[in-house]
């Protein structure tokens, strides 16, 4: 075997590192695959947002625009950070599988995801907490 053709680190194959069902995509790493659609699920349902769960076929875009769209407006921008810091964190856990080989579940990435959203809210992000806050009264 050539040494130049071996990459360090690197998937072998383009399966998602999450659900490994279909082809890795940014798409489906955060909203197609099974994987990303639960632990979306786990962190919106104790927020009182099951109804906003993301559903299969629907874009990243496209479920962000109508799910805001149903929310008061003091808690979009909340909401909006709260997609960026999921995403975020589900990147870090493909990350984590492909040059790590650690893999967590869904609802460990879920509570990874609060976890990031309480450090901001704690650190004077107002949006986040008033999503927060909003969910337990």
């Amino acid at each position: 075997m050539d040494d130049g053709d071996e990459r360090p680190g690197l998937q072998d194959e383009d399966d998602c590192a999450l659900c490994s069902q279909e082809p890795e995509s940014a798409d489906h790493l955060t909203e197609i695959s099974v994987f990303a659609r639960e632990a979306w699920f786990r962190v919106l349902a104790p927020l009182g947002l099951a109804q906003l769960a993301l559903q299969q076929g629907t874009s990243i875009t496209g479920w962000w625009l109508s799910s805001r769209a149903r929310l008061r407006a003091q808690l979009r921008k909340g909401f909006d950070s709260l997609l960026i810091l999921g995403a975020w964190c589900l990147w870090k856990e493909r990350n984590r599988r492909v040059f790590d080989g650690i893999s967590q579940t869904p609802v460990v990435v879920a509570s990874m995801i609060e976890e990031e959203a309480d450090k901001w809210s704690q650190a004077g992000y107002p949006s986040l907490a008033e999503l927060w806050g909003w969910a337990m009264n």
